[in-house]
């Protein structure tokens, strides 16, 4: 943690909380399932980091890069472009499937009980 700390400040003091657990997370490791779980929110988390950075460099890029300048009128748009059009399709549906295929592999594994798992019999009853 002091290292984490010393370099990075209170993010790293919060990074390092993370790993303990806090009021929304439990600890690391604190089920069976928790790897798989957890790696899947990582790989989530990560992905909307990369695209929000991204989506805003762009963004600036094209404010600075299209801005209205003295002297000049509007330029015709591009109309139809279908290369943009499959890449903007093909990206988002591959991870979108990414994301399925990790979340599904994670639920078949939770929903098989481990070996060494506890049969408990219940019977519930409404109010008497």
């Amino acid at each position: 943690m002091n290292d984490l700390s010393n370099r990075f400040g209170s993010l790293g003091h919060w990074l390092h909380s993370q790993t303990r657990g806090n009021f929304w997370l439990p600890p690391r490791g604190s089920t069976a399932a928790a790897a798989g779980v957890d790696w899947t929110f990582h790989f989530i988390l990560w992905v909307c980091y990369i695209f929000f950075f991204l989506i805003l460099a762009l963004m600036t890029a094209f404010v600075i890069r299209y801005r209205r300048r003295a002297g000049q009128g509007p330029k015709e748009s591009p109309h139809h472009n279908l290369a943009l059009k499959i890449t903007w399709t093909v990206i988002p549906v591959i991870i979108v499937l990414l994301i399925f295929y990790f979340g599904f592999t994670n639920f078949m594994n939770m929903s098989i009980a481990p070996d060494n798992a506890y049969q408990v019999l219940v019977t519930g009853q409404k109010w008497k």
